[in-house]
């Protein structure tokens, strides 16, 4: 073959190399390079904005706290002979929650009666000479007598007990001056007797009304004092702790019985002062208690004015509301959220929905006809989670809180849900 014919050959093999090739891209250009049409569409979440008041959530620690709640204790000293209550009874107020032996009470209140009638005769002798006063007379020293050694015999009765550690000091006090007081009648009865035969004096007159007075003083705290081996509570209330049984002593002033109103319970929260004035009477909160972590309802009712000397807080009452009361005991824990309005009368967004917050031009993305369209915005108030958009949105918007990283202005989008996990599905 010529070097001619193998040129050409050489050349008609290229020319069929070159049109392979040809064909091979103009194929895979029709198959692969995308319409004008089937630009990428972008999946995204939206909310539609809403013109509502921008809420700021200040989150406490809270303790629960019944109002009224006491500590009740014995007014007298003595042996419990009964326990009416148990821890969690309902009680009214007056309810006899304990009863304490009132043997001596009731003697001693019976004794100042005695002294009381014996003075009142007395008394009554003393005012003539008359046969049937002088009768009275005689009759009063007898009953003084009788109250002398009745006692007399109590006198010596309470002081053994006090020597034996059974009484206390002031129940053997007690007798001690109710025995004097009987010598001091028995005296007078018999200065009555005379006086009644011979005549009373005007200031012996005096003396015998004074000592009906005091009588008459001794009976009322003998019968105080009876009435207090009946230990009652001060309110309608709950039993939240007993602490006496049956058997044991009881002596004034030591705990018995703890008694709150959990119909009436409060949460105790301490703020620090700059954030107490950003508070009002009535605020909305909401807390979640230990006892079952559900979210419960409150409202601020109390804000006290001086800061507590140890921590320089400022102490805060929230009243439970009826509903959300169930369940609760004073003295537990609760997490307290109250919400605080910042701003109203503009749309709220989620943080999250605005880019370049931090700059002087953020901006959020809106979907219109399912395109992405690019907003610039003014950003008012904020809280962590949210901020308030000034202008120019009026709410209804459809507004993209995610996926608003890959867009760009007039893009593509397809809506999507949230999955459970936060992301889009």
């Amino acid at each position: 073959m010529t070097r001619t014919a193998n040129t050409v050959l050489w050349i008609i093999l290229l020319l069929i190399i070159i049109g392979v090739v040809s064909g091979l891209y103009m194929s895979v250009k029709l198959h692969y390079q995308p319409r004008p049409e089937e630009k990428a569409v972008i999946p995204v979440e939206v909310i539609t904005a809403e013109v509502r008041p921008l809420m700021e959530e200040l989150r406490y620690t809270g303790t629960v706290l019944a109002e009224p709640s006491a500590m009740v204790s014995a007014k007298v000293a003595g042996t419990i002979r009964e326990v009416a209550v148990s821890e969690g009874d309902r009680i009214d107020e007056g309810a006899v929650l304990a009863v304490i032996e009132d043997t001596i009470y009731a003697e001693q209140a019976s004794l100042a009666r005695h002294q009381v009638e014996a003075a009142r005769a007395q008394l009554a002798s003393a005012q003539s000479a008359r046969p049937e006063n002088i009768a009275q007379a005689r009759a009063a020293l007898a009953a003084a007598e009788s109250a002398l050694n009745t006692a007399r015999n109590n006198y010596e009765r309470q002081q053994r007990l006090f020597d034996e550690g059974v009484i206390s000091k002031s129940q053997f006090e007690l007798a001690e001056s109710q025995y004097e007081g009987a010598k001091a009648q028995y005296t007078t009865a018999k200065e009555n007797l005379k006086m009644a035969q011979t005549g009373a004096r005007p200031e012996d007159k005096k003396a015998l009304e004074m000592a009906l007075a005091l009588a008459q003083d001794q009976l009322a705290l003998a019968q105080t004092n009876l009435g207090y081996t009946r230990i009652r509570a001060p309110f309608d209330g709950t039993v939240t702790a007993k602490m006496i049984d049956v058997g044991e002593f009881a002596a004034p002033g030591v705990t018995l019985f703890e008694l709150a109103d959990t119909d009436n319970l409060e949460l105790q929260i301490f703020l620090p002062p700059e954030s107490v004035q950003q508070l009002g009477i009535g605020d909305t909160a909401s807390f979640i208690p230990e006892v079952d972590r559900g979210v419960r309802s409150a409202t601020v009712s109390r804000v006290f004015p001086v800061a507590t000397e140890k921590s320089r807080q400022i102490e805060v009452r929230l009243q439970v509301l009826p509903e959300s009361a169930q369940g609760l005991r004073p003295g537990s824990f609760a997490d307290v959220v109250i919400l605080r309005e910042e701003g109203r009368g503009n749309v709220v967004l989620p943080l999250k929905a605005i880019l370049d917050l931090a700059t002087e031009q953020p901006r959020i993305f809106v979907v219109e006809d399912g395109k992405a369209r690019q907003v610039q915005v003014t950003v008012g108030a904020t809280t962590g989670r949210e901020a308030e958009i000034v202008q120019p949105l009026n709410g209804g918007e459809q507004v993209v809180v995610a996926g608003q990283n890959y867009l760009s202005d007039g893009a593509t989008v397809r809506l999507v849900k949230p999955d459970n996990a936060g992301g889009s599905q």
